[in-house]
């Protein structure tokens, strides 16, 4: 065989193995991004937005407290998010306290379809649903301690359990 056959037959190999495994490989390996933004018009995110890669599934809790966050996410700035490409069985908290200590509001939410991306949703509009109801599809709403100030963009740290660790007791 010559050199070109030989590679030929190396790229074809590695792209059926690719396919093979590549479906099956993908959910262990997703992170997921939670998305945030100021406001919301005309379709798209406006003023201050920022990212929060999450951890890999199985891995730690994730705490992000805005006000010293190292992904640039602002104090009381967010009204808006999205979840993209965040696995199944992820709960997500978010809070109004800057330690996520549940002073003012909480809010939580699991995720039911792997992955799950989603559109914009204002933070608000997560308490229109009740506890157990469907906020998106893939996405179910499990917690909400009543706080109020859900509208004035007070969100001030996010929880992450990843999947398959459970979160502490409320």
């Amino acid at each position: 065989m010559n050199t070109k056959t030989v590679c030929l037959q190396g790229l074809l190999g590695g792209l059926l193995v690719t396919m093979a495994v590549g479906p099956l490989a993908l959910p262990a390996m997703a992170q997921g991004t939670i998305l945030f933004a100021q406001s919301f018009e005309g379709g798209n995110p406006g003023g201050d937005r920022c990212s929060v890669p999450l951890s890999k599934p199985g891995t730690r809790v994730q705490i992000v407290k805005f006000k010293d966050d190292p992904y640039d996410c602002r104090n009381d700035e967010y009204r808006y998010f999205k979840f993209v490409d965040v696995p199944s069985a992820t709960t997500v908290y978010f809070h109004s306290s800057l330690n996520c200590d549940s002073v003012q509001w909480r809010m939580g939410m699991l995720t039911t379809k792997n992955p799950i991306s989603t559109e914009w949703k204002a933070i608000q509009n997560i308490r229109d649903t009740a506890v157990g109801g469907i906020l998106v599809p893939g996405v179910k709403k499990i917690d909400d301690n009543g706080g109020p100030d859900t509208d004035k963009g007070t969100l001030s740290c996010i929880e992450v359990y990843p999947a398959q660790l459970l979160p502490k007791k409320r």
